[in-house]
């Protein structure tokens, strides 16, 4: 193993780690950033070409929906899934909804209960 140069990412300062550093993070002097000591480093003509990248823009994909040529029975199905499969949110959000009212009921009730004269 031999000394690697390495290019910290935020302030561009150039870091000689030594080979007890390899596959290890170090500290920029300059700015403290950790800056990742890759283990070996090829030669720039051995270098693979890039690989392209997995997702080539963040551009949203439009897509639009002309006609949707569906039996009346599978539609059907469809729709009962999908209703099902809505249950679990509603029981949630019932729940969630009780919780809720019972907090702010008891607050309401215990500045009510505070506020008001001794009988």
């Amino acid at each position: 193993m031999s000394i690697v140069a390495v290019t910290c990412d935020k302030c561009m300062h150039r870091i000689k780690a030594s080979p007890f550093a390899h596959s290890r993070e170090v500290v920029c002097p300059r700015c403290k950033a950790s800056v990742y000591v890759p283990a070996a480093v090829a030669s720039p003509k051995a270098a693979a070409p890039p690989s392209p990248p997995l997702r080539p823009s963040r551009r949203p994909v439009r897509v639009v929906l002309v006609d949707v040529d569906m039996p009346f029975e599978s539609m059907v199905g469809f729709i009962l899934k999908w209703a099902l499969a809505a249950i679990p949110a509603a029981i949630i959000l019932a729940v969630v909804f009780a919780a809720v009212s019972a907090a702010v009921a008891a607050t309401i009730a215990a500045v009510i209960s505070s506020v008001s004269p001794p009988a």
